[in-house]
């Protein structure tokens, strides 16, 4: 007995009779495999052709049915043999795929299934239950338009089974894990089983349906203040991938009153709006000179603080030089929840891994800056970036603070590193959160030897940075002479202190 739906009910008595099959075949391996039939090579040559490989790997993707397999290795064979061009092929192909795509939206789906294929193309890949319950308040707001009277709406609760859903959205089940309050949890997420289907169903909404904008743009809207935050983030980079076709409405009705309504999943939602158009060529321009028109004093202070932690995030990492001076100027604001947001966008930046140094030089620079308040800014943005930001090392028993492996690994970025620290811990306000900071190293460090050697090396520079002799030894056997203190860890240094520990 053959089963070509994996979600048919059999009776008990047709169990003996089944046979597993196993997973379907590879698409590209069957064209292959038909195409040498056909022309009776092992290694044909147009298999070689990069067209080609393109062709088979958008066929795996899409997963057609066999004979469609079948009939794609004939028109590979009349190519081979100069019958057809490949580029016609191509061209043929794409327009197929076209026509089922708008079969399939325009008229397998209803109402409800189309509203959940929106939510998925907007949370694909998230658990069922969020993508479920977006697909039924956008499913709601369209029944809400359509039939205005609302004792007429009928909303059917055991209308399609997921098995049946998932069929016609040509989409699977795949488990996940996911984090709860109190730990994790497996889920069942969904995802369409193409890829290219979440952007396909976006895009085409918006270029074939005007009608549905305003209702699709009050929903993302919407979404960008749930209680999850993982929907907020998906909420505004579907916003964002939107606003390619409309940057200005977008702008206007969504992406600024995420910004200015000081709700941090808002800000969030505004933040992912901007990934998207802030990687357009087009729209990149635009993009910079509303953050920069957002910074300014004028501005509302939840816009600039938003502004300041875009900054640090796909659009700054663009412009990163840019995107520094920007944040400078803010760091200089008597505003704190700004100067909090700048540190936020250096962070980002300093996580990636082509910027690090790029913001290190730059935290040295604002250090000595003539404005307290940059000087402030950096000293806040060094104390996040040692606190936060660990590095897995095989030398070490655990992750290492980024600050002491990046001054183990680079004489310049140590003499910045050291720069900071020593200005921090001559700073009346910054110099106990400075000793804090250092005494958590050498805390550490009592746990995981290894991590020794690298903290004596910056330490022997930081010592001769800082003008008070033997400050630092004189807290190294303060923090010795703790409860439980880190008493081996305090020998070594010292040691190395007082020989000065070869720094190469």
């Amino acid at each position: 007995m053959v089963v070509l739906d994996s979600d048919t009910e059999l009776f008990a008595d047709a169990t003996p009779y089944l046979v597993d099959g196993g997973e379907p075949a590879n698409a590209a391996s069957v064209v292959r495999k038909h195409l040498r039939l056909r022309l009776s090579e092992d290694q044909p040559e147009v298999l070689k052709h990069d067209d080609v490989s393109n062709l088979l790997t958008h066929v795996t993707e899409h997963r057609p049915a066999t004979r469609d397999l079948a009939l794609l290795a004939d028109q590979l064979a009349d190519v081979a043999a100069g019958r057809i061009d490949i580029s016609d092929l191509i061209a043929q192909r794409s327009s197929s795929v076209d026509d089922r795509f708008r079969q399939w939206f325009d008229s397998d789906l209803d109402a409800e299934t189309r509203a959940f294929a929106i939510a998925l193309a907007v949370f694909n890949g998230m658990p069922l239950h969020i993508v479920t319950d977006a697909g039924r308040r956008l499913a709601t707001l369209i029944e809400l338009e359509e039939i205005p009277d609302e004792s007429r709406h009928v909303r059917s609760v055991f209308g399609l089974r997921t098995a049946d859903l998932l069929t016609r959205m040509h989409a699977q089940l795949e488990q996940t894990v996911e984090d709860t309050r109190y730990g994790r949890i497996a889920v069942e997420a969904v995802k369409f089983i193409d890829d290219h289907v979440p952007g396909r169903v976006l895009e085409y909404v918006w270029r074939e349906y005007p009608a549905a904008h305003r209702l699709v743009r009050s929903w993302l809207r919407e979404l960008g203040d749930d209680p999850d935050i993982r929907v907020c983030a998906r909420a505004g980079v579907a916003a964002g991938k939107l606003s390619i076709f409309e940057f200005e409405y977008a702008r206007e009705l969504v992406i600024e009153p995420w910004a200015d309504s000081g709700a941090p999943h808002e800000r969030v939602a505004a933040i992912g709006a901007l990934q998207f158009p802030g990687t357009q060529p087009e729209l990149a321009p635009l993009v910079t000179r509303m953050l920069t028109a957002w910074l300014r004093s004028r501005q509302p202070l939840s816009r600039r603080i938003t502004a300041a932690a875009a900054l640090g995030s796909t659009v700054g990492r663009t412009m990163p030089d840019r995107a520094l001076q920007l944040l400078r100027k803010a760091a200089a604001s008597t505003e704190l929840p700004l100067r909090d947001g700048v540190c936020f966008g250096v962070l980002q930046l300093f996580n990636v891994a082509e910027l690090t140094g790029r913001v290190l030089e730059e935290l040295a620079e604002w250090t000595g800056s003539r404005k307290s308040r940059v000087r402030d800014t950096a000293f806040h943005c060094a104390l996040e970036i040692s606190a936060s930001v660990h590095i897995e090392t095989p030398r070490g028993s655990r992750a290492w603070p980024a600050v002491v492996w990046l001054s183990d690994e680079s004489a310049h970025l140590r003499s910045l590193i050291v720069t900071i620290f020593a200005r921090m811990a001559q700073a009346p306000f910054y110099m106990p959160e400075a000793y804090d900071e250092i005494r958590r190293w050498v805390r550490m460090s009592e746990r995981d030897p290894n991590l020794r050697k690298p903290i004596g090396k910056l330490l022997i520079e930081l010592n001769h940075a800082i003008p008070e002799p033997d400050i630092l030894q004189y807290h190294l056997k303060l923090w010795a002479d703790e409860t439980a203190g880190p008493v081996h860890a305090v020998d070594e240094l010292l040691t190395m202190l007082e020989t000065r520990y070869e720094l190469q």
